[in-house]
């Protein structure tokens, strides 16, 4: 079974500040966040969002780093990087 194909974006959800959701540009919600504050529930929709592209980072690591192994590790840390400020905001 695949997922939703990202790219996935984060807002405010319909409820209250404590919601947020997760949905396709432009395509229905995919999943609602909840925290105990407004910015826990933030910071679980924008992991959540960026679960594709961070899936996506994996897997072109895993493919220099396999097929690869004398890829320069900056090229690798920069896809790191990126994926990280992704889901960490």
């Amino acid at each position: 079974m695949n997922h939703t194909p990202g790219h996935w974006k984060h807002g405010e959800g319909v409820c209250n500040h404590k919601v947020y959701s997760v949905a396709q540009p432009e395509k229905d919600e995919i999943v609602r966040c909840y925290g105990d504050t407004p910015e826990e529930a933030e910071a679980n929709a924008r992991l959540i969002a960026a679960a594709p592209e961070l899936l996506e980072a994996l897997n072109r690591i895993a493919d220099m780093v396999f097929d690869d192994p004398s890829q320069p590790l900056g090229h690798i840390r920069a896809i790191i990087r990126v994926a990280i400020a992704k889901a960490g905001g």
